[in-house]
């Protein structure tokens, strides 16, 4: 028994660890906070969560794993609760990292790690909506595509009836109502708050 739960305790606890290290990085470069990239504005937004069960009559997959992790629904116990999906992934099912992403992604070679590791995984974005705003990780691609490089990394419109998907914490946070609207933005790290803190285990 205990080597058939050796593999989950230490994916969970490098999960763990990975996540505090990212939230370190993020307040150790608070003190440089900028927007790194443009405000996407009038964005429609949709609400999602991990673990959330697929429902085939409207050809929805669920959220048991994510394109980056297929993990999700482990690792996601030790990351933020506050948590978004774009609809963009750079990993192909292998997983393999696209080729076009080293030159659409402006972070790639900065974040590159190796080939199959998402560079999108865990980035942070700044949501905003009625006069506030919040800041959430990047931690699965959606709503509806996973492919619409142009909208997420530049200028473009989503291809999709919806452009982003929020976690329950931002969704309670900002007051959003079922379809709502948002802008969002890319940045180097968030601001001090309670989307740095780490969920733990239940």
């Amino acid at each position: 028994m205990i080597l058939k739960l050796a593999p989950l305790f230490v994916l969970a606890v490098s999960a763990h660890a990975q996540s505090m290290i990212d939230l370190m990085v993020a307040m150790r470069q608070n003190v440089v906070w900028r927007v790194s990239l443009h405000w996407h504005q009038n964005i429609v937004t949709s609400v999602f969560w991990v673990g959330e069960p697929p429902r085939p009559e409207i050809q929805d997959p669920g959220n048991l794993r994510s394109s980056f992790d297929p993990d999700w629904l482990v690792t996601a116990k030790y990351q933020s609760q506050w948590y978004v999906a774009l609809p963009y992934t750079d990993l192909t099912a292998g997983p393999h990292t696209k080729p076009e992403a080293a030159s659409i992604i402006p972070w790639f070679r900065q974040a590159f790690i190796h080939d199959g590791q998402s560079v999108c995984n865990g980035r942070w974005i700044a949501i905003r909506h009625a006069g506030r705003v919040c800041y959430a990780q990047w931690r699965d691609s959606g709503p509806r595509v996973t492919d619409d490089a142009d909208y997420v990394f530049g200028n473009a419109r989503p291809r999709s009836d919806r452009g982003l998907d929020v976690s329950p914490a931002i969704r309670y946070y900002l007051g959003l109502k079922n379809l709502d609207i948002c802008d969002w933005s890319f940045v180097s790290a968030p601001r001090p708050g309670r989307w740095l803190s780490i969920s733990q285990p239940k």
